[in-house]
């Protein structure tokens, strides 16, 4: 990556976004792994899936983008880190380390996170946020913190905030991997591959049904849920594969079928007027219901109750500034979650009282 930068100069956003979201899949797979890297830089991130020479004639053009495929690789300084451990050595280039490291202070696995930033910042300005005549010159701008990192305001609004989260030079208040991974400029669960394919089509197709059986409510959600899924797809395709005419037309297809009943829904169920924010804060709360369903599904009943109880506190804070259609028809199953959150809440005291039952077995 380091040479197609030196080449390009510099990438627009879109294309920052694409590279963002490949980077977070290779980051979510080696924190599953509880493995830190440790020596995050461009010349650590292979461009793969197409050939230098088509590359270098193509550098100008979109479509080369389409298939590109970055590899996180060189695992020399890497780490066994789980999320609470913390460690002390120096390691990384330092143009692309994290400050804790530099400082010689206790670090821990969102040192990488800063690296990614750092690797942004420089996919989309051509050079690093800040430069050093030597290490110790700028160990010594950080321990004087006379460093300061300017984002220009021509980004967009999404693109300036994970920057900003990520060039956070105190750990503590650096965004998690968790946070990370679900920040809007990222979305690594809508990231285009095979799986959000599946995804988007499954959904849309749920759309129908629901259509179908006149509950416009939830079809509306399950368009434009569909929706974001697809149109990255239509963007970009599913990387590794043919971008084909027939394969663009399926997506495109689905897109224009998805858009044009929902506008026609959005009527229908009252949202004609609703912003687009708070059709999105609905949207995220379907979605902490649904994982509050999986998690109980999976029997860890402690960590949905608190999915049911944030989605549930937010239904209600939105509920007071809605109008009376659409507390009734976008909100007709709240009684149901709070039902089904009322019902986990009994199985986790149950838990919690066995738990803290005296153990009348005798020590051995």
């Amino acid at each position: 990556l380091r040479t197609i930068i030196n080449l390009k100069k510099s990438f627009n956003e879109e294309i920052v976004q694409h590279f963002l979201q490949q980077i977070a899949s290779a980051l979510k797979f080696l924190r599953d792994a509880s493995i830190s890297h440790m020596d995050l830089k461009p010349s650590n991130i292979l461009v793969t899936g197409v050939g230098f020479e088509n590359l270098l004639k193509q550098l100008q053009t979109f479509d080369i983008w389409r298939r590109v495929i970055l590899k996180v690789a060189d695992f020399g300084l890497s780490h066994y880190l789980d999320e609470d451990d913390s460690v002390h050595s120096f390691r990384g280039s330092p143009l692309y380390m994290a400050p804790e490291i530099l400082c010689q202070h206790k670090y821990d696995a969102k040192a990488d996170l800063y690296s990614v930033g750092i690797i942004i910042y420089q996919c989309l300005f051509t050079q690093t946020p800040y430069h050093c005549e030597s290490t110790q010159d700028l160990i010594q701008k950080f321990m004087k913190r006379s460093i300061r990192i300017r984002i220009p305001s021509a980004l967009s609004k999404n693109c300036r905030d994970i920057l900003k989260k990520l060039l956070i030079f105190d750990p503590k208040h650096r965004i998690s991997f968790e946070l990370f991974f679900e920040h809007p400029f990222v979305d690594l669960k809508r990231m285009p591959c095979q799986e959000s394919l599946d995804n988007g089509e499954r959904l849309f197709n749920e759309a129908k049904d629901e259509d179908q059986k006149d509950n416009h409510q939830k079809a509306f959600q399950l368009y434009r849920e569909s929706l974001l899924y697809l149109v990255p797809l239509h963007k970009w395709g599913v990387p590794g594969k043919m971008f084909t005419e027939t394969f663009k037309t399926r997506v495109k297809t689905k897109i224009h079928q998805a858009m044009d009943r929902a506008e026609n829904l959005q009527v229908i169920v009252g949202l004609e007027k609703c912003h687009e924010e708070r059709l999105q804060e609905l949207e995220s709360i379907h979605e902490l219901i649904n994982s509050a369903r999986d998690l109980h599904s999976r029997n860890f009943h402690s960590d949905s109750l608190n999915q049911y109880e944030n989605a549930i506190e937010r239904s209600l804070a939105i509920l007071k500034n809605c109008d009376k259609n659409v507390q009734k028809q976008f909100f007709g199953e709240i009684n149901n979650w709070l039902t089904e959150a009322e019902s986990v809440k009994e199985i986790v005291a149950k838990e919690s009282e066995i738990c803290s039952a005296p153990n009348d077995l005798p020590l051995s």
